[in-house]
């Protein structure tokens, strides 16, 4: 049996969706909500790296960035 998502997580996740469109459009501050959205995900990640932290942080939101605007980042 699958569990039932709640009201308030499909009505964020929809925020969200919402947020990933305009970034894919080249909305600037869509872009940097969503960064900002997985900068902790990039701080855990970066522990983990033999890159210079700062480097590897860099890499990663650059890369990101780029694959939004490709539109190969998708839900």
């Amino acid at each position: 049996m699958q569990k039932q998502i709640p009201k308030e997580a499909e009505a964020g996740m929809g925020q969200f969706h919402s947020i990933l469109a305009k970034a894919k459009a080249g909305d600037n501050e869509a872009m940097m909500v969503i960064r900002d959205f997985f900068q902790d995900d990039i701080n855990r990640l970066s522990r983990y790296t033999s890159m210079p932290k700062d480097d590897f942080k860099q890499e990663m939101k650059t890369s990101f960035i780029e694959l939004v605007r490709k539109g190969e980042i998708g839900i």
